[in-house]
């Protein structure tokens, strides 16, 4: 769960704000705290989950295709090599850097 999640949560739960901030009402208790279903919550962290599952099944299907393939192992061991000498070469124009500025 992220902090957005846990943010809108709390405010959900407490109906007030983020730890009781409320800029446009100093100092006013309301009378009946508006207190939304435990189902709602619950509602929410499951849609939450749902979303979670299925973001993770789409990208186990994207890596099974990848390794059934000839191709998709071929085209991952490019992309690979090209991130590995894109590592080296800033870690040479750091150095570089460092260098000059000594």
């Amino acid at each position: 769960m992220g902090i957005l999640e846990k943010v809108i949560l709390r405010w959900r739960r407490k109906g007030t704000g983020l730890r009781g901030f409320r800029p446009d009402v100093p100092n006013k208790v309301p009378d009946t705290p508006a207190k939304p279903s435990e189902e709602d919550d619950y509602d929410y962290l499951k849609a939450g989950r749902k979303q979670s599952e299925e973001r993770l099944q789409k990208a186990l299907v994207r890596v099974k295709s990848m390794v059934q393939y000839p191709e998709g192992r071929a085209q991952y061991r490019r992309l690979l090599t090209a991130v590995e000498g894109f590592q080296k070469n800033q870690v040479l124009i750091c150095l570089r850097q460092y260098i000059n500025l000594w």
